[in-house]
């Protein structure tokens, strides 16, 4: 009876009755549970009916009742593949093969391809190597083989499969279509696009060959033709993971990066575990500062490959971007661990090690990693472990070595003039660049560090000179035009260093890599009444606060204006008012223009005279001031906030910031009471802090409107320039700024008023690296100011 049935079922089967088929089968299981032909194909008619917990159930219940059943084991497989759960998969098949040692081919094939998802390429290449010892011209294997030594990085190996493949079957379109992708990996674009052509005119509706060709044209940088080629695959029914993940990479390439996340997130729809999606989300986030959905996508990676390096080290990005910096180093060191020569897995930890304060560490992973890879970047990160290490001699050499290596690396070319000023050679290296000038004059490299080396040093006019002499040698030189910019600014002269500042974006090799929107930029500020205006962020929060009050000199024009921020400001800015709306980095407003806000003072020519400086120009949200009021009860003197340390990713923190031993001398004055503005505590500081007495709020700062709400409070904020400096002033709040001598150009050059800021009261320094006179200046002004309280 039962055999009957089953023989009914497999027809029906067949024939698509996948309906009536499970039926016949649940009845002939129900008769008799330990079945397993009749729970096989049951299994099979649960899975065409999308119902996998059951075909799963059903399968493994196959599998108890007959272990040795192949034809179990290899349905299983196939249904654990469509459901994403490919480690498992890879087990089945293999179980397939060693149950069928007669003909092990078609399970052996599957299991190919279920390791070449995983990215586990050697196994692959070598159960397909097993294939091809069986059967020695079998196509599929050569194909199969080639792309498992393309995830290896061996494009002539896959090359020479592919070949192979073709030389079995010259129509073979798959193979011929992934020699276009070896090529690719070799080079050779335009032949990897004919490969591509080939395939695709034997089979043109092929939607696999499409998608292989726009991989292609992803690799030559044309993003706009790719996501064409994708949408042609798409259009053919291929709708998988690989796909809208590849859709994903092609926006993301055009700077659409919600919509490419978007797209990731349909690849997981389709495949939950699909590790090149995950991976590919998590960097999307991290470039958003979505970290708390990173550090999701890349935790998931990583239990799809537990031993692949990159869910880590995209972990602890996240982590180190959450401020969790104990957790970002257990998951750099565990990609240390597997992927010890990986440069970018080192500098990543000594990043994390450098902010943990373990600069020792930090300078060991720094060496080992230029020992591997030397670049520009490293010699200067080399550079700034040595200077906080109190060897600024040392630190010089390697700056000079980025600089050699990269001379548009212009963080190096900073610090180096910043560390001889420091060290009082700023005339030696200036007389030694004049040396080298006079062996090659007019060379526009040595020009760029003249100049940076006079502005330095305080002499504008004679910077301005030698950018000048570089710029006319390579008009389009990006580094020159923006190091002139800051020499301008820093004088004051803001309409043409604004001008020159755009240099930063503009040029063959911009410095900085903003954020890209569909939109024109508008000709002149008087373009955008009427109109839709996007108004995107750049560079840092303290920027972000300082420039904020140009969204408001826009919408005053009459523009609508939509504001792009960090989250950490999106519950502060909306008090510049109702008519501006705001969005973080996962919104793309509608719009007519969008530029970056930074340079609004450009397109506003913008003077000394012109600066929008009514303050405030932004306001803490009323119910969590009135929360700071009651957290900080009743008022029993001057309240004072002190911040002392900025960024440690700055490229100036070593110059601008303090250790909190050093504030304590503004401490202990009478009539004065203390609070911490100060949102990270380095660990080097807890001890002090903890026994100053100095109330500790940094549990409570989780955004910049709750250090708003703060520092409404306060009667005094002492800062050191970081964006709470900005933030007092934007309040409207006195404001005391402590300034190294490398100050940054928005200060000027002296004085102690600021343009931006009427509350900001400035306190310079005189010797680079020596903060006494400056605390002593400001405990002198504190006590005068407390006493007629």
């Amino acid at each position: 009876m039962s055999a009957q049935a089953i023989a009914q079922a497999v027809q029906l089967l067949q024939g698509g009755a996948f309906e009536q088929a499970r039926g016949i089968l649940s009845d002939v299981v129900a008769r008799d549970p330990d079945n397993a032909d009749a729970l096989n194909l049951l299994g099979i008619a649960l899975a065409q009916a999308q119902n996998f917990p059951a075909a799963v159930d059903a399968m493994q219940r196959a599998i108890a009742a007959a272990p040795q059943h192949s034809g179990a084991h290899m349905n299983f497989g196939g249904v654990l593949k469509r459901i994403g759960r490919l480690g498992e998969a890879a087990v089945a098949f293999d179980n397939a093969a060693a149950l069928r040692p007669d003909a092990p081919v078609p399970a052996l094939r599957q299991l190919a391809s279920v390791l070449i998802d995983l990215g586990r390429g050697e196994e692959a290449a070598a159960c397909c190597t097993r294939i091809l010892a069986l059967v020695p011209q079998d196509a599929i294997a050569l194909n199969d083989r080639g792309l498992a030594q393309l995830d290896l990085g061996r494009a002539e190996a896959a090359m020479a499969d592919f070949d192979a493949a073709v030389g079995v079957n010259p129509r073979f379109a798959a193979a011929l279509g992934n020699r276009g992708l070896a090529l690719m990996q070799l080079g050779r674009t335009d032949d990897a696009l004919a490969a591509c052509d080939t395939a695709l005119a034997l089979e043109p509706q092929n939607p696999g060959l499409h998608r292989t060709k726009a991989h292609v044209l992803l690799a030559a940088d044309r993003p706009a033709d790719a996501f064409a080629a994708i949408d042609s695959a798409i259009a053919l029914g291929l709708q998988d993971a690989t796909t809208w993940t590849l859709r994903g990479e092609a926006l993301k390439r055009a700077g659409r990066n919600m919509e490419a996340l978007a797209n990731f997130h349909q690849a997981l729809q389709a495949d939950p575990a699909h590790w090149d999606a995950l991976i590919a989300a998590g960097m999307v986030c991290l470039e958003s500062d979505k970290f708390t959905e990173a550090a999701d996508a890349f935790s998931r990676a990583a239990n799809a490959r537990p031993n692949e390096a990159l869910a880590y080290y995209g972990r602890a990005r996240a982590a180190r971007g959450l401020n969790n910096l104990q957790a970002a180093l257990y998951d750099a060191d565990r990609a240390v661990d597997i992927a010890p020569d990986d440069t970018d897995v080192l500098a990543l930890r000594m990043q994390v090690k450098r902010e943990l304060g373990r600069r020792a560490e930090a300078l060991a992973d720094c060496e080992r990693a230029l020992a591997l890879k030397p670049s520009s970047l490293l010699y200067a990160n080399k550079g700034v472990l040595l200077e906080e290490l109190q060897r600024p001699e040392e630190a010089l050499g390697y700056y000079e070595r980025a600089f050699e290596l990269d001379a548009r690396n212009w963080i190096a070319l900073q610090n180096l003039g910043g560390a001889l000023v420091q060290l009082g050679r700023g005339e030696e290296a200036l007389a030694a660049c004049e040396a080298k000038l006079a062996a090659s004059p007019g060379n526009s490299e040595l020009l760029i560090v003249k100049g940076m080396i006079l502005l330095v040093l305080g002499r504008f006019d004679e910077a301005v000179a030698a950018l000048d002499g570089a710029i006319a040698g390579q008009l389009e030189d990006s580094c020159a035009h923006f190091y002139k910019g800051l020499t301008l600014l820093t004088q004051g002269k803001l309409a043409e260093g604004f001008a020159e500042y755009e240099w930063r974006r503009r040029g063959p090799a911009p410095l900085l890599k903003l954020m890209k929107f569909d939109q024109p930029e508008p000709l002149s500020a008087d373009d955008v009444c009427g109109k839709r205006l996007t108004l995107y962020r750049e560079q840092g929060l303290g920027d972000m606060i300082q420039y904020a009050r140009f969204a408001r000199a826009f919408a005053d024009r009459g523009a609508k204006v939509t504001l792009v921020t960090y989250p950490a400001l999106a519950r502060l800015l909306p008090s510049l008012g109702p008519d501006i709306d705001i969005a973080t980095d996962d919104m793309r407003p509608e719009a007519d223009f969008a530029f970056p806000l930074m340079s609004a003072p450009y397109l506003l020519q913008t003077t000394l005279e012109t600066i929008p400086a009514q303050v405030p120009y932004l306001a803490a949200p009323g119910e969590l001031a009135a929360a700071w009021r009651e957290r900080l009860g009743a008022k029993t003197g001057l309240r004072v906030g002190l911040t002392w340390s900025g960024s440690q990713s700055h490229v100036s923190d070593w110059a601008r910031s303090m250790p909190f031993e050093q504030l304590r001398s503004v401490l202990g004055v009478s009539g004065a009471t203390y609070r911490s503005v100060q949102k990270d505590v380095r660990p080097d500081d807890d001890a002090a802090l903890a026994a100053s007495g100095v109330c500790d709020w940094r549990g409570q700062l989780t955004d910049l409107a709750e250090t708003a709400a703060l520092i409404s409070e306060l009667d005094l904020v002492i800062t050191v320039d970081t964006s709470v400096a900005h933030l007092a002033g934007a309040l409207g709040k006195p404001v005391w700024i402590l300034l190294a001598t490398r100050v940054d150009w928005r200060w000027l050059a002296e004085g102690p008023a600021s343009p931006w800021y009427p509350s900001a009261r400035l306190f310079r320094q005189n010797t680079p690296g020596t903060w006494g006179t400056v605390l002593s200046e400001v405990r002198a002004a504190l006590e005068e100011l407390a006493s007629g309280q």
